[in-house]
């Protein structure tokens, strides 16, 4: 099924992008390491992460323009981890993305039980988007640091 405004042209315009991105990858990136199944899933993790918090601007908003800019950067923060891994994944990337995972939900914990000076001087309740969001980030933040050294996990 596809949106109002696509045609058959979109899709193949997409598919084409998509198969020639792959096919010439190795080309312009090299050969893929030994981890790369542990830095795409790591990808996943920040894109998805990216996506929650990407979706959180506009209503913390509302709260205060600190905390939706910190979301922002956030956002922009896990995107870019998700590219660095889906397309290089090289130790550099590999600790930074963990950094930025990690970092990320102890920011969640941090909100949740004291609040984080200059964005929220209150403490907010835990939710289940935001504990389930934090368990991917912190798994994903292992999957970055496993990926480092792929022969540890044989």
């Amino acid at each position: 099924m596809r949106g109002k405004t696509s045609s058959d042209a979109d899709t193949n315009t997409v598919m084409a992008l998509t198969t020639t991105i792959r096919a010439n990858r190795s080309a312009v990136l090299g050969p893929r390491r030994a981890g790369a199944p542990l830095a795409d899933l790591t990808a996943l993790v920040c894109a998805v992460s990216a996506g929650v918090h990407g979706a959180l601007v506009g209503p913390h908003l509302e709260e205060s323009e600190a905390m939706a800019a910190a979301f922002v950067v956030c956002t922009v923060a896990l995107a870019v981890a998700a590219v660095g891994e889906a397309l290089a994944p090289t130790p550099w990337v590999s600790v930074t993305t963990a950094t930025v995972l990690a970092g990320t939900a102890a920011a969640y914990l941090l909100a949740r039980t004291t609040g984080i000076p200059v964005l929220s001087t209150h403490p907010e309740p835990f939710d289940a988007l935001g504990l389930v969001t934090s368990a991917l980030e912190v798994v994903g933040a292992v999957l970055a640091v496993l990926h480092l050294n792929p022969r540890r996990i044989r």
